[in-house]
């Protein structure tokens, strides 16, 4: 413990004095958020909403499982970090009071995911939730985009062009005022600029020096720049002729310049200027051409020109070109310095931020050690279990027998009355490995015992009615209606974020069930429909204008109807040519044929898809609040009705609906496992079932369990019409207080199991007794 407190104020330490933002700052908004949570009623904003959009999160995921199922089809994650990201980005940046604030909220909603589900809120998880990293990652941008603009103006003043020094201005810094004829103008916010000196390193500052002295070095002639890219420009062209005499190629580079002098109209002419050269107004501060414009000094370079015209079109062409570039480019000296500047402080504004990972890392730390948790020592009891076991075994062997048997009854009290099967991994993966897998043992050994004439009996028989009762039981509904589960009783929901990704979810996404079974039937209906129109415009037309054309007949289209008039007599009629023009029927019928064939396909096929696409539209409209109905409607109308070969589907669509959308909405139903307090009984009932067959030699431990049982079930009997809504792994449960009454069936599969159960047990002790009797 001392040496982890010790480990969490060294990071503490570091974090504060080596990094921009209060470490101690952050952890303070963070512990706050985390008290003001843990209240009844929240006082913060953002834990208010938070609180109330967790609620509606919950209501999203019951809605979308029982409407469409809980098969995620959508690339996008729909997990508990990935919704609340989405809660996270809602909540403008300008909200927060700082960004220590936005960073501590982000990592707060980490805290929250970890608290509904098996995760510890350590290091690794919360570097995982989105939010946190969405928030560290605008930080490091936040700093960036500062570090910019303030570093900008620690060069400008340090090379003298801004002349009103930074408040934060570091004294490491160089005061050259190598440029003071030149201006710039950079707009600081204190707040930034502060907060920038702070994260500036010793290293940052050798750069920014570094830097500094590079830029001091350089002239800033405006004439002088301009004629370093000219002659880069005529390299390139003189480079392209490769049978220039070596003579002329120095002339052929003046007579070049000179060009591009002329096409910016920094000369008056040029010797041999092309006419295809477009001339351009450019202005060079301090440009003075010092090149010769003598006609005869480059009579050479124009004759040859004369002879190769095609060598003199490319050269105008390419410095056609780059004088369009040159006169793009601002050659103002303090153009030109603030772009150095601007290059500089792009490299050193890295450096700034390279640590910021290590940063994330010791704060991640520090905030999870700032929050603490409740450490949960029930798994202290498999502990206890051994060391009884142990203590039994060596020490009081004529209870052997019965240590297995009260290992299990005490589990069996612990999983009725205290375990948390939603947050405890320890407990699930318990019952995970042995409650289930063994209940499915007993399954199997009572059907193969039933099966054998030899060792079927009635206490095999009523084994086998318990096991096949505990396997319906969790199928049965745990409420009649829960009319308070009604959409339309959560008119909070329709605000919601969440409440668009339902709908997503159903509908809108491309990759929903529903958006499926419409593409399926739009896309089968498409192709009868061109199919369709091919037999009509093209299978029948070939045909019959084929032997239209052979028999000299002539088709004609007169009073709505088509109509061909036959000569008296053509030789194509001519029973002698029978073949020919059977052979032209019998194209068309095959033809005709294979239509019919591919169309009945279409049309069963049609008949599938869309029995399909009406069942996912019940299931949806059946529990959709109002709003809900009204939205998917207009979309199904929508994707439907812009295109008439859709009127059908949509006709279908409307007819199987029209009888849900006189009713009222359907609750979302309720099973016995979607309760905090019957899920332990259906794990209960399984535990009890493979007592019966593991433990019939001693059933003392069966009617501990069917009393341990009873009692829990009595329990929720009491607490029923307070219903602990369970619906995810990983979300929090939601209370709803209601005024349904119980299952009639649930209550009769509960008495079944008990009844049955206990019958089984009189009658093995009975038979026991019988044994031990003869």
């Amino acid at each position: 413990m001392i040496r982890r407190l010790l480990l969490v104020l060294v990071i503490l330490f570091v974090a504060l004095f080596t990094f921009s933002f209060d470490t101690e700052v952050v952890t303070r908004y963070f512990i706050e958020y985390i008290n003001d949570y843990n209240k009844e009623d929240s006082q913060h904003p953002f834990v208010q909403d938070l609180k109330r959009e967790l609620n509606n999160l919950v209501i999203y995921r019951l809605y979308k499982f029982q409407m469409v199922g809980s098969i995620e089809r959508r690339e996008t994650s729909t997990t508990i970090a990935g919704l609340l990201t989405d809660f996270f980005r809602t909540i403008p940046a300008d909200a927060y009071t700082d960004q220590d604030d936005r960073l501590a909220f982000g990592a707060f909603l980490g805290w929250v995911m970890s608290e509904y589900t098996f995760n510890d809120f350590q290091p690794w998880t919360l570097s995982q939730m989105p939010s946190y990293t969405r928030a560290f990652n605008e930080y490091t941008a936040y700093v960036r985009s500062a570090a910019s603009v303030v570093f900008k103006a620690w060069f400008a003043h340090s090379l003298g062009v801004l002349e009103e020094r930074p408040n934060y201005y570091p004294d490491e810094l160089p005061l050259k005022h190598t440029f003071p004829d030149l201006s710039l103008s950079v707009t600081l916010d204190p707040e930034k600029e502060e907060l920038i000196a702070s994260l500036t390193s010793r290293s940052v500052l050798d750069r920014v020096v570094s830097g500094i002295n590079e830029i001091a070095e350089r002239e800033y002639s405006a004439a002088k720049l301009f004629r370093e890219d000219v002659i880069g420009f005529v390299e390139m062209a003189v480079g392209e002729i490769n049978d220039l005499d070596p003579a002329l190629r120095l002339k052929m580079h003046e007579l070049l310049k000179l060009w591009v002098y002329r096409a910016l109209s920094l000369i008056e002419d040029a010797p041999g200027f092309p006419e295809e050269m477009t001339i351009l107004e450019k202005d060079v501060p301090g440009f003075e051409n010092t090149l010769p414009t003598d006609q005869e000094y480059y009579a050479g370079v124009l004759a040859y020109f004369d002879e190769n015209p095609g060598k003199r079109s490319a050269a105008a062409e390419r410095l056609g070109l780059n004088a369009r570039i040159l006169m793009m480019r601002d050659y103002e000296p303090s153009t030109l310095l603030k772009s150095d500047i601007e290059a500089e402080v792009r490299r050193v504004v890295p450096a700034l931020t390279e640590g910021f990972t290590a940063l994330r890392a010791d704060l991640s730390a520090s905030l999870v050690a700032a929050a603490g948790r409740t450490q949960d020592l029930w798994w202290l009891r498999f502990v206890f279990y051994i060391g009884s076991g142990l203590g039994v075994f060596f020490l009081l062997p004529n209870l052997r027998s019965y240590l297995l048997g009260g290992v299990v009854s005490v589990e069996l009290f612990y999983m009725l009355f205290f375990s948390n099967t939603n947050l405890s991994i320890v407990d699930v993966s318990v019952y995970a490995v042995a409650v289930i897998p063994i209940f499915a043992f007993t399954l199997i050994l009572t059907v193969s015992a039933n099966l054998d004439k030899k060792r079927r009996s009635i206490l095999s028989f009523l084994q086998l009615v318990l096991v096949l009762f505990i396997l319906v039981f969790p199928l049965t509904r745990l409420y009649d209606r829960v009319d308070e589960l009604t959409m339309d009783e959560f008119p909070e929901f329709y605000s919601s974020i969440y409440y668009e990704t339902l709908k997503r979810d159903l509908f809108l996404s491309d990759t929903a069930r529903f958006s499926f079974h419409m593409r399926d039937v739009r896309s089968v209906i498409s192709t009868e429909l061109n199919d369709l129109k091919r037999a009509i415009r093209v299978l029948i037309p070939n045909v019959m204008n084929s032997l239209v054309a052979m028999s000299n007949s002539e088709a004609s289209f007169e009073g709505g109807r088509f109509r061909i008039r036959v000569p008296a007599f053509d030789p194509f009629l001519s029973i002698a040519n029978q073949e020919e023009y059977v052979e032209g029927f019998d194209s068309l019928q095959r033809s005709l044929r294979g239509f019919v064939r591919t169309s009945s396909t279409n049309y069963r096929t049609y008949l599938r898809r869309s029995a399909r696409f009406v069942t996912t539209a019940v299931q949806i409209v059946h529990m959709s609040g109002e709003q809900l109905r009204q939205d998917f409607v207009k979309h199904v109308r929508s994707a439907l009705g812009a295109r008439e070969e859709f009127s059908h589907p949509l006709e279908t669509f409307e007819e199987a609906i029209e009888g849900k959308l006189a009713r009222d909405p359907e609750p979302a139903v309720v099973r016995p496992y979607s309760s905090s307090v019957f899920t332990p009984i259906l794990l209960g009932a399984m535990v009890l079932g493979s007592s019966s067959v593991f433990f019939k030699r001693k059933p003392v431990f069966i009617y501990v369990q069917l009393g341990l049982l009873v009692a829990a079930f009595v329990r929720g009997l009491i607490y029923a019409g307070s219903l602990d809504l369970f619906v995810h792994s990983g979300l929090p449960t939601y209370r709803v207080i209601t005024e349904a009454g119980l299952n009639a069936w649930f209550l009769v599969f509960f008495l079944c199991i008990i009844s049955v159960c206990l019958v089984k047990a009189i009658l093995s002790h009975k038979k026991r007794r019988e044994i031990n009797e003869n």
